[in-house]
Order: C-alpha cells, then structure tokens, then sequence
C-alpha cells in the first residue's frame, strides 16, 4: 500500500492528536500520586475535628437525657453539663452515682481540680457493659481516665456486683455503640481505693475493647502481603512509587502499541498479513489497556 506524501502527513498528525490524551493521562496520574500523602495526612483537616467535637457533644448530650429520665441520677446529669465533651475518649464506661456531693460546694480552684479529678475517676476508658464487669475477679483493678488511679472490683456477684465497696444499682442504663453507663450508690472514693498501683493481672481481656496498635499492625501486615504500604483512612498507598511507575509503564506501552498500529499502515504489506498485524496490535492494545485500569483504579 502505497501513500502520499499528504496522506502521510495526514496520518502523522491524526497520530499526534490521539497521543496527546495518553499523555495527559499519564500527567494526571503523576499529579495524583503526589497529592495523595498530602491528603491522608492525619488531622490536616479542621473538619474531623469540627466532626469528632460534634459527635462528642451528641455523645454527652444522649447520657444527659439518660441521666435526667432517672431522678435518682438527675444531679450528676448537672455535673457533666459543664465538662467538656471534647475530652471524653471514643468509647467509655460511666459509673453516675445517685447522690452529688459537689451541688453545695463552692467555686473555688480547689473544688474545680476536685470535681475534675473525681469526674475523671467516674470513667474508665473503654465500654465495659454489666456483663464484661461480671468477668472481672475480685481484686482486679480497672484503670479510669484519672491518671495513676484505679478502680478496685471487691464483689463480683450478679445480685451484689460491688467496686471499691459502691454497689453497682443500675446496670447497663444506657448504652450505645460505644459508650454505656453504670448507675451507683454513691461516690467512688479515689483517695482510699484508687491509688493502689495499676495491676492488671487480674483484668481478663475485654472483647469490646478496641486496641489501635494492634489494629494497625493486622492492617499493615495484610497491606504488606499484597505489595503495599497502609495508608490513613483504610487506603492503600505504595511507599516506594511503584504503583506510580507501573501506570506511567503501561501509558507508555499503550501509546508505543498505538503508534505501531498507524505505522504499520505505511508499510508495504499483503493486504491480508497487514490486516493481522493489525488486529494482534489491537488486541495487546486492549489487555495492556485493561492492565492499565487495574492498576490506576479508575
């Protein structure tokens, strides 16, 4: 097959202008590699603050409701009001007792560090419903949100589960997915019961408690097995480029495989042999482009 010299030309360009959107393609790819670490990094974003605060409140706002539906309770619904919400951890176990020795008192930097102190020695770390509690042999020692205290499990029974000597008298009155609350008799004492060291050799292992590390370890490990690195959010980012490099190959491949495939126009060939030649190149076109979709994810 024989062409002109303004066929040719004709060719060439048309070729040009089929290439240019590889290209581009494989610009963007680069441009969203590098963005990528820059999005996940962990708290650039105002807005998952604005979110956990948000949830926090809610969070709160639900326990006050609990607490002011039981007028037994009512009084330390008063005394969370002022706390700030944003300090509680994700999950929690509340221990409200019925009476409020803080409601007198007056507002002096004492008394504020000893509300904050008892508030904190109220709530332990990770939701444990009745339940889990009932697990705990007596004599273990639960860790609180104050630091260096504990608090001491001295009863274990359904009828007469008791801590730190307190019985538990309303179990389980609320709970959601990530927070429940204990309704007690009366005040925990931390300056008795809770300053004995932390040992938890007697604390069995919680199913509902959430462990980060060994969370992201599992993550890591099943990254890892596939080739990857885990990234924030749950998404796979590869540490090295390669996944970069493997989609600036395949853009490559497919503009070479194309290019052939209006060269081979040019040559002088059995109408039938170029007509092969042609599909083969077509057909390596459409599998690296299917490799190409896989690895770019689009």
């Amino acid at each position: 097959m024989v062409m002109s010299g303004s066929s040719m030309a004709t060719y060439l360009m048309v070729s040009l202008i089929l290439l240019i959107p590889a290209l581009l393609i494989a610009v963007t790819v680069s441009d969203r590699q590098q963005q990528t670490p820059i999005d996940l990094l962990p708290g650039s974003s105002s807005l998952n603050i604005f979110k956990k605060a948000a949830s926090s409140e809610q969070q709160l706002q639900n326990i006050l409701e609990a607490l002011v539906a039981t007028q037994d309770y009512s009084n330390w619904a008063e005394v969370l009001s002022i706390t700030d919400p944003f300090t509680f951890p994700i999950t929690a176990t509340f221990l409200i007792p019925a009476d409020n020795p803080f409601i007198n008192t007056t507002t002096t930097s004492s008394s504020h560090e000893s509300l904050s102190s008892t508030i904190s020695y109220h709530i332990i770390p990770q939701q444990l419903p009745f339940s889990v509690l009932q697990t705990f042999g007596i004599n273990s020692r639960i860790p609180t949100l104050l630091p260096g205290n504990t608090i001491l499990v001295t009863n274990n029974s359904q009828s007469n589960y008791t801590i730190n000597e307190i019985p538990i008298t309303n179990p389980d009155m609320y709970m959601n997915g990530a927070v429940v609350v204990h309704g007690i008799k009366s005040t925990l004492n931390y300056t008795v019961f809770g300053s004995a060291k932390d040992d938890s050799s007697g604390f069995p292992e919680d199913p509902f408690s959430y462990d980060g590390d060994d969370d992201n370890k599992k993550k890591n490990e099943s990254t890892l097995a596939g080739g990857g690195s885990q990234g924030q959010r749950g998404i796979t980012v590869s540490s090295d480029g390669t996944t970069f490099k493997k989609r600036v190959f395949i853009s490559i491949s497919c503009i070479m495989i194309y290019s052939c495939y209006l060269m081979v126009q040019f040559l002088e060939l059995d109408p039938y042999l170029l007509q092969c030649i042609q599909i083969i190149l077509l057909m390596k076109l459409m599998i690296t482009w299917g490799f190409y979709w896989l690895v770019a994810g689009f």
